[in-house]
């Protein structure tokens, strides 16, 4: 790489991890300090004016002069800062894709784009560069403040998506094993540990994250914005293939689902390119669940076992997807929706749908992982129970023998 082109990407990321911080922090102390803590008009102006020029100033040589013969590694972290860059004016209403048809980040949206097609991602900030793959430096990893409620935030969901990612591994092992295997028991715990790590962290976060600061100083930097004409869904912390592995590699939901694939398909582009691969991968495999069911039936005399080790993975999940919608959902987006004032709610969801569509959607998954008696979304439920009586039946013949 040329010494100009690195002296820029320095530059750029410096700013990001210093003065770009440092207004972000300026502007939502601005905010907080008002009657309605959603509104950005008219606040603060002078800050924004300088943020958009200074992040325009710096990723404008990047555009002209860079040439991206370096690796993917490090075109996905420019996208991160210049997602990070965009994300902020849309928080800060520089830019609001409600009120424009285009971008009037021009320089940014043309990079963003360029990164985006070259890498075969959405040309937006996405989870795994604010979280799992967020290089940090001297300690601190990139971020829009560098107050508490966000740091725990992302801190939070990096641990439960990399549990989630190891047991989306241990799983995929299994997979090429085979479940009769007898290592397949040993994955399976594992499996089970890292599930558990993952509901340990949710607690934590449940316990910890101040509700109010998180829905008005976290959230509105991870909603939609334009990248050029389009606009692009906000970041979502489950936009990483391990959690749909694990729903498809346990046989909770299923590839052939239209909701399912629905979900998959629009969550497709926000990942990185080995976790499309993982994804496909996961889609193509057996569950584990089918593989147990079909050895049942065929009186295998592997299945008691595995059935034993494969139960307490699902009553994880179970109390994690719950958990999940129960707590987090509840109490750091439906409740604090109650106290906006409606000029708001247009814009309230990362996602782009409505409040109470999105709401719906997360309880349906939540219903598929628990094995819900739901009747119309293919709930397991029947075959979960199938899987509960084959353990139980075993230990009790087990108990008999050796009395």
């Amino acid at each position: 790489m040329p010494d100009r082109a690195a002296m820029l990407l320095d530059a750029f990321d410096d700013w990001i991890r210093g003065s770009f911080v440092e207004m972000n922090c300026a502007l939502e102390d601005l905010y907080w300090h008002q009657d309605d803590r959603s509104n950005t008009e008219g606040i603060g102006d002078d800050i924004k004016q300088r943020l958009e020029r200074e992040g325009r100033e710096l990723i404008a040589p990047i555009l002209s002069d860079w040439v991206p013969d370096s690796t993917p590694e490090t075109a996905y972290y420019l996208l991160g800062s210049v997602g990070y860059y965009m994300a902020a004016c849309r928080r800060h209403e520089i830019t609001l894709e409600i009120r424009e048809t285009e971008s009037p980040l021009v320089e940014a949206s043309a990079l963003a784009n360029k990164l985006g097609l070259l890498l075969g991602v959405a040309p937006r900030l996405v989870t795994s560069q604010m979280q799992y793959l967020n290089l940090a430096r001297n300690g601190d990893d990139r971020s829009f403040t560098r107050r508490r409620d966000e740091i725990l935030f992302m801190q939070s969901n990096s641990k439960a998506q990399l549990n989630y990612m190891q047991a989306a591994d241990d799983l995929a092992r299994i997979a090429a094993m085979g479940l009769s295997h007898p290592v397949a028991l040993d994955l399976l715990a594992d499996a089970e540990t890292a599930l558990g790590r993952l509901r340990s962290a949710n607690a934590n976060l449940f316990k910890e994250l101040d509700a109010e600061r998180f829905f008005y100083c976290v959230r509105p930097y991870v909603k939609s914005y334009r990248v050029g004409r389009q606009v692009w869904r906000g970041a979502n912390a489950g936009d990483l293939s391990a959690i749909a592995e694990v729903d498809l590699r346990l046989g909770l939901c299923s590839p052939n689902d239209p909701f399912y694939l629905g979900v998959m398909v629009e969550k497709a582009p926000y990942l990185i390119r080995s976790d499309q691969q993982r994804l496909a991968s996961a889609i193509r495999d057996r569950s584990l669940l089918d593989q147990l069911l079909e050895g049942a039936d065929a009186g295998a005399p592997w299945v008691p076992a595995a059935a034993r080790a494969m139960l307490p993975v699902y009553d994880t999940i179970a109390v994690a997807a719950t958990q999940h919608q129960n707590m987090l959902v509840s109490r750091f987006i439906q409740k604090p929706t109650m106290k906006m004032l409606e000029k708001h709610m247009q814009t309230l969801t990362a996602s782009g749908m409505e409040l109470k569509a999105l709401i719906a959607d997360l309880q349906r998954l939540c219903d598929l992982r628990t094995g819900a008696d739901v009747e119309g979304i293919g709930s397991r439920g029947a075959d979960l129970q199938r899987l509960r009586d084959l353990a139980d039946v075993d230990e009790r013949i087990l108990a008999h023998g050796s009395a």
